[in-house]
């Protein structure tokens, strides 16, 4: 019985080093949608220049 609980603490452990915080999910779910906007405003920008280019 023992070992079981000296088993599940350092179980408990690991995860709670890697568990991901409320304030790292905000972080990343931030710079995620400034890359989406950022990609949408660029491909935005080629297919006017394309159009431009090609006479449209």
């Amino acid at each position: 019985m023992e070992q079981r609980l000296t088993h599940l603490e350092q179980e408990v452990h690991v995860i709670r080093e890697t568990m991901a915080t409320k304030g790292a999910l905000a972080k990343t779910e931030a710079s995620i949608i400034k890359w989406n906007v950022v990609t949408i405003i660029t491909v935005a920008a080629l297919v006017f220049a394309i159009i431009c280019f090609a006479g449209g």
